[in-house]
């Protein structure tokens, strides 16, 4: 048996075949392969693998419904993107930013786009939701944002089709349309969700509803260890779109799985806002009465835990940090500022 150590570094040296059964941390330099090992609990392993890869979860603030005299559209969900295994050099800072879900509008007005969440460079920005489209002299279109907003009802002083705004590619869908019913109660589109576009109204007396939110493998993980997103069927759900109403007389929708806001109903009650980092859409307002608020973005991290802390955490971000299944996860659900990690 051929070994021999390294008296500066205490690493011992040997061939693959000398290799010792070691203790969990042990270094040993394989000059077989020319690599340096660790010994972990299952078996040596790089050492060069294994330093920390991070998975990330980015989904911005949702749009708000529309509050409209007539049926306003529903606000879309903020845009969703997930990144795996990213190496990120330990000592660097990194600028998080978790973007808020957007402001109930006022009478008459377009609903309100979310704001954008983004990890540094590395997502550079994920879209807020785009707000839902007005309702009143005119009717207008769902707006443009990571999901897009749902289109107005089409009273018959507006004329014309309404449509949904568009998503942003790889974050979200488009909203729904009026479906160009010219007739009371005069339907409004749902917002467009991370997971499919928002529904045109499928009749005359019922609005579209929101599309539904997204699930990965990532956010299952996160959802389950970290108590973030909408479980549903065993899978957890983010950034739903609002859910469209109608006039007076119809009928309002759902929100989409993951957040998404139900929209109002005729003057009794307002639109639901989306969850709080959930990234959902506001539903959408009817005959005088707000359209629900979008709902905040969120931002997590997740990498082995074996490895450090993140150092430092601006005062400006509200975090949780969750330990377990041999993970870390950083859950931060508002503000925007530096981490070092």
């Amino acid at each position: 048996m051929t070994r021999s150590r390294d008296v500066a570094s205490g690493i011992i040296i040997g061939t693959t075949a000398n290799r010792p059964t070691g203790f969990t941390g042990q270094l040993y330099f394989d000059t077989t392969v020319d690599t340096l090992l660790e010994k972990t609990s299952t078996g040596w392993l790089s050492f060069i693998t294994q330093l920390p890869s991070f998975d990330l979860l980015v989904v911005a603030g949702g749009g708000s419904g529309s509050y409209g005299s007539y049926a306003g559209g529903a606000g879309g969900a903020g845009g969703y993107l997930e990144y795996a295994d990213q190496s990120l050099t330990v000592g660097n800072t990194f600028n998080v930013t978790v973007g808020a879900g957007a402001a109930a509008s006022g009478l008459a007005a377009i609903g309100n786009n979310g704001v954008n969440s983004s990890f540094s460079t590395l997502t550079a920005s994920v879209g807020g939701g785009g707000g839902g489209g007005g309702a009143s002299a005119s009717a207008n279109p769902g707006r443009v944002g990571g999901s897009g907003g749902g289109g107005a009802s089409n009273d018959t002083s507006a004329g014309g089709v309404t449509v949904g705004g568009a998503g942003t590619s790889g974050q979200g869908f488009a909203g729904g349309g009026n479906g160009n019913f010219t007739a009371s109660p005069f339907p409004s589109g749902g917002g467009g969700g991370a997971g499919a576009i928002g529904q045109t109204a499928p009749n005359s007396t019922t609005g579209g509803a929101g599309g539904i939110g997204k699930f990965t493998t990532l956010s299952n993980n996160i959802g389950a260890n970290a108590a973030a997103g909408v479980l549903s069927g065993g899978n957890y759900y983010f950034a739903g779109g609002g859910g469209g109403t109608c006039f007076a007389g119809g009928g309002s929708a759902a929100g989409g799985l993951g957040g998404g806001g139900a929209g109002g109903l005729s003057s009794s009650t307002v639109g639901v806002s989306g969850t709080a980092n959930t990234g959902g859409g506001g539903g959408g307002g009817s005959s005088n009465t707000s359209g629900g608020a979008g709902g905040s973005g969120i931002v997590v991290m997740r990498y082995l835990d074996r490895f450090a802390d993140i150092t430092t955490i601006a005062a400006g971000l509200t975090y949780t940090r969750y330990q377990t299944g041999g993970y870390k996860y950083y859950k931060f659900t508002s503000g925007t500022g530096n981490i070092t990690i």
